[in-house]
């Protein structure tokens, strides 16, 4: 999808030729191709020499003046407060440097915040009436989507970046809902994807004198907001992996909450694995009594991609730290800093003056969804070679994305084939206060269908 930068330096060039080879070096010291971009780059990673990728605006097209409108949903409860402030932040940012960068044939692009509150009964209403009221061409959804929900916003003709707070999809909404596109796979095919890896690499990880095999104990929040059926294909999955879900238990995000049966019965099944599929309050209270009873000895302990953020300090107990906690992520990490991706994301952090407190994968996220829906909506002006396009031209644009490198390398997104999450990930041990280390290269996201029975 990507495309090359402006041809502006053709003609001065040309001149620089026929007025003679003196001038030739001062051409070559000027060169802002391709290539010399990302070198600079590599040389200096500090530096803003990156950016979203610049197409050429259609012939006799400039849109300077233009503005168009996105929407971001984020939901106001505990759970959410600190990876929500990250993603904010994340499109904020990634705007602003777009805007600045003139990216999108020279529109501004403006965005609107909308925090819906789940304590009221008409949280469907909320959210349709924020899509009226900003009549976006792009929607971020960072929020959890319950069924009605769900069914309501695959009717809107727009594109839905979704950051995957909800739970596994139904039957129901595997029929619907071809214009939400995950940021990051379902919770199930996380959770799948986790228990390969870790049986991949159990004799790394595994409990210290540990049998070979994976007896699992599941812990999941108690929500106030409706959850998505379960995924049949999930159950078929566990079967044919030998994958045993032996102890659950839900939890709340009170400060006060303690999963300390939940331990005790696990120890008793003789579990090996535990699984959050928590947000940071609760994952917190895991961690927390994992070492207030001495027993993190007893199991290979981790999460889905929104079980930690750069909050999840703040739940922990005095002297208690994240440990050996695992994690699966579809993107690279902020330590990859040979990675051009993560150079420009430092690089935009820092502009922005942003502290260490945004190093997260919620604000990493955030930024390569500005740079998917900058990519789709200048896809869709050029296709319609008018700056009049709708959310719908986005949407085409959108659901035609093949092996798109968000942010030249943070992670490659397929929307082709009626595909709507990343099919790649990768799991990842936690070290407070070193860089995260890679478990494994990665891989492929297990496939959940209802056809794996």
């Amino acid at each position: 999808m990507s495309r090359g930068k402006k041809p502006t330096l053709i003609g001065f060039v040309w001149l620089l030729i026929m007025l003679g080879g003196a001038l030739m070096g001062c051409q070559q010291n000027n060169d802002r191709s391709a290539n010399a971009v990302e070198t600079e780059v590599t040389e200096l990673p500090g530096e803003t020499q990156n950016d979203f990728d610049v197409d050429a605006p259609p012939a006799g097209l400039e849109l300077n003046g233009t503005e168009y409108s996105w929407l971001v949903v984020t939901m106001d409860v505990l759970e959410f407060q600190a990876l929500n402030q990250s993603i904010v932040a994340g499109i904020e940012d990634g705007i602003s440097y777009l805007n600045a960068q003139g990216s999108v044939f020279g529109a501004e692009i403006q965005l609107i915040h909308t925090s819906i509150d789940p304590q009221t009964d008409d949280l469907l209403e909320q959210v349709l009436a924020a899509i009226d009221a900003a009549e976006p061409l792009v929607l971020f959804m960072a929020a959890p989507i319950d069924e009605a929900l769900y069914y309501e916003l695959s009717q809107e003709d727009l594109p839905i970046l979704y950051f995957g707070f909800g739970s596994p999809l139904s039957g129901l909404t595997a029929q619907v809902g071809e214009n939400i596109f995950w940021l990051v796979p379902p919770p199930d095919e996380q959770f799948a994807f986790f228990l390969s890896e870790v049986w991949n690499n159990w004799n790394r990880l595994r409990p210290s004198g540990n049998v070979n095999e994976v007896r699992v104990g599941y812990l999941d929040m108690d929500q106030d907001f409706p959850e998505f059926q379960s995924n049949p294909g999930m159950d078929a999955f566990l079967r044919q992996n030998n994958f045993e879900i032996l102890v659950r238990a839900s939890i709340s995000s009170s400060s006060t909450a303690s999963i300390t049966n939940f331990l005790v019965d696990s120890i008793s099944a003789g579990i090996t694995v535990l699984y959050a599929n928590t947000f940071s309050p609760g994952t917190a209270v895991l961690i927390n009594d994992l070492n207030t009873l001495a027993v993190s000895e007893f199991f290979v302990a981790g999460g889905g991609t929104w079980s930690i953020d750069s909050g999840s300090k703040d739940f922990f107990l005095d002297g208690v730290t994240m440990g050996d906690y695992l994690i699966v992520l579809p993107t690279a990490w902020w330590s990859d800093e040979e990675n051009p991706a993560i150079q420009l994301a430092h690089s935009i952090r820092a502009e922005s003056r942003r502290n260490e407190t945004y190093l997260d994968a919620g604000y990493l996220l955030a930024l390569g969804a500005v740079d998917l829906g900058a990519e789709t909506l200048r896809a869709a002006i050029d296709r319609v070679g008018s700056a009049n396009v709708s959310g719908e031209d986005v949407l085409e644009q959108m659901a035609v994305v093949e092996d798109y490198a968000v942010l030249g390398g943070l992670y490659t997104l397929d929307f082709t084939a009626g595909n709507r999450s990343p099919n790649f990930l990768r799991l990842w041990q936690v070290r407070p206060g070193e860089d995260w280390l890679p478990i494994g290269s990665g891989g492929e996201v297990p496939g959940l269908g209802a056809e794996t029975d």
